[in-house]
């Protein structure tokens, strides 16, 4: 196993780091705590399927991240607050580490699909952004016990919402 912070200090220098707009760092049996220092221009972050325990988000410019997995890793157990931020986020993949509810993410109204597959959250379905389009998750929603459903998707179709004259 090798130390998270070590590798990504040794592989991307902080004076290149404003640069990178896309840091994979998936399936590099990373552990440990990883702080995202200088990557003020990052896109897409993938850190998924490591041992990481924790990951400072505090340096991320929230304007720019669009992606972000972190499925698959260790981390500390903690609350979606710490994605609210990003408002131009459109897609996140977590998992067992995260808790609570989905309310946090209520302002993100880019964001198309979330997946939160083995996570203890237990509610918030209701305040998710209408732009969500995709919710992938194992099993039933604590709290939602009554919806059977694996995924959901939504469709919008043109005569729903559009005049009918405009078309004839």
């Amino acid at each position: 196993m090798a130390k998270a912070q070590a590798i990504v200090d040794k592989e991307y220098p902080k004076e290149t780091r404003k640069n990178i707009k896309k840091l994979d760092l998936s399936n590099k049996n990373l552990e440990g705590f990883l702080k995202l220092e200088g990557f003020s221009n990052l896109e897409v972050l993938n850190c998924s399927n490591n041992l990481l325990t924790d990951i400072d988000f505090a340096d991320l410019n929230p304007e720019t991240i669009k992606e972000i997995d972190l499925k698959n890793n260790k981390l500390s157990a903690r609350f979606l607050t710490c994605f609210s931020k990003f408002v131009n986020l459109k897609s996140i993949s977590i998992d067992s580490s995260f808790q609570g509810s989905l309310e946090p993410l209520k302002n993100l109204v880019k964001l198309n699909n979330i997946t939160i597959a083995g996570t203890n959250i237990d509610h918030g379905l209701e305040y998710l952004p209408v732009s969500v389009i995709s919710i992938g998750f194992d099993g039933i929603l604590p709290g939602y016990e009554y919806f059977s459903l694996t995924s959901y998707t939504s469709e919008i179709h043109y005569d729903d919402y559009t005049p009918s004259h405009l078309f004839n």
